[in-house]
């Protein structure tokens, strides 16, 4: 825990988007992004703001890929080839049941807000946020980010974009069964689902064995202080039980 007040912080209310875009442009090194939700239109923004800082920038993202959010419109994984398009050495985490949404630059500035990487999070959305410019706050910030990623599994690119094929396909078979109300094609979109949700779910664990992602949930839990198996059970990730 940090010890004290921090002085150097700014409240941030909606519109969320221009705070944030100076943000990424006075990125030097590296951003760190944690959000569920992210749109196509956003990665070309973030990557125009980026290039205005006038330097390489590596770029980190923890997100959380469901078939749910693909199908809301929620989560565009075309914002994932469009940003490495750019960016090429992009790093993608899958981390399931992901909830935050942080932003961070270098090791001295974050935005920690409500709002997701989307225009109705930045623009429309009523959303809060904090500006942090503590340098030791901030570094918090971003080992506890990292911490999160050991749980979650780091996708490649290329396994994106097989993922995105499905999940057009998903949408399309979505968009027909709601066309036409038949048992038939309810039972194929079912099917579908079925499909997308196993590749989904074979993302989120990636190449480690069960083990290793058992220990990784394990000695996530045990950095947060001794706890006793009673306590301990509730801090390891439902997908693993």
């Amino acid at each position: 825990m940090h010890d004290g007040p921090v002085a150097n912080l700014e409240l941030q209310r909606s519109p969320i988007r221009p705070m944030l875009g100076k943000l990424f442009e006075s990125a030097r090194r590296d951003v760190l992004v944690a959000a569920p939700y992210f749109k196509r239109s956003e990665a070309i923004w973030l990557s125009d703001r980026l290039e205005r800082a006038g330097s390489q920038v590596q770029i980190s993202f923890l997100t959380d890929l469901k078939s749910e959010s693909i199908l809301s419109g929620s989560l565009d994984l075309r914002a994932f080839t469009e940003l490495a398009g750019r960016h090429p050495g992009l790093s993608v985490v899958n981390l399931p049941r992901l909830h935050a949404k942080v932003y961070v630059v270098d090791h001295d500035k974050a935005l920690i807000t409500s709002a997701n990487l989307t225009k109705s999070g930045l623009d429309d959305n009523f959303e809060y946020g904090v500006f942090l410019y503590d340098t030791a706050v901030v570094s918090k910030v971003r080992a506890d980010l990292w911490a999160y990623a050991k749980v979650g599994s780091e996708l490649t690119i290329p396994a994106i974009a097989e993922l995105d094929n499905l999940a057009g396909e998903l949408q399309s078979e979505y968009a027909m069964l709601q066309r036409a109300a038949s048992r038939g094609m309810k039972s194929r979109f079912e099917q579908k689902l079925r499909q997308v949700d196993l590749e989904f779910l074979k993302a989120q664990v990636g190449t480690r064995s069960a083990n290793a992602l058992f220990t990784d949930a394990i000695l996530y839990a045990l950095r947060n202080g001794g706890l006793s198996t009673r306590d301990l059970h509730p801090s390891i990730p439902s997908n693993l039980e």
